[in-house]
């Protein structure tokens, strides 16, 4: 039986639960929103996706908790059916049916075609808030930014890193 698991803290499986106990802590994150994946790069097979539930308090996620895929879209291992339940929280797993995220076929795409090391999605307060602030609008609009720059089909001087014009980003 292969394991997907280990004592190392730097084991994508031990990051997620850190980074999502931090996320927590730092009010970055409400406890079941969102969703975050982490590619064990440094690993045996750099095609393995460690990916969070969908559900459950992220700040309590215990590493055997997780889903494994390998790219491009093969579930390896999902914690209903892990025999080892020694570090699932008991009460989850007798009562509790893990549920991927439900965005767990975007991270997949977003590894394929970007070869991405992390994903993360996040249901952080403040930009919930920015969404309710303009729910009355066709169109959320932000400029002066410098990860706009990031967007496809904006250009950008690669001399200052700013976009051309400074150019406006418009979400529907």
């Amino acid at each position: 039986m292969t394991s997907y698991f280990s004592d190392h803290a730097n084991h994508p499986a031990n990051l997620i639960c850190d980074l999502c106990r931090q996320f927590y802590d730092n009010n970055w994150v409400t406890g079941t929103g969102g969703g975050i994946s982490i590619r064990d790069v440094d690993g045996p097979n750099p095609n393995v996706v460690y990916i969070a539930p969908s559900g459950i308090q992220k700040e309590r996620l215990r590493p055997k908790e997780m889903f494994v895929a390998e790219l491009p879209e093969k579930i390896l291992r999902s914690p209903n059916q892990d025999n080892d339940k020694e570090q699932i929280s008991p009460d989850l797993a007798a009562n509790f049916k893990y549920k991927p995220l439900a965005c767990t076929p975007l991270f997949l795409s977003i590894y394929n075609l970007r070869d991405a090391g992390a994903v993360i999605h996040t249901h952080s307060q403040n930009a919930v808030l920015a969404t309710m602030i303009w729910e009355d609008r066709l169109e959320f609009k932000i400029n002066h930014q410098e990860q706009i720059k990031a967007l496809p089909k904006l250009e950008f001087n690669t001399e200052n890193g700013q976009n051309r014009e400074n150019r406006q980003f418009a979400e529907p």
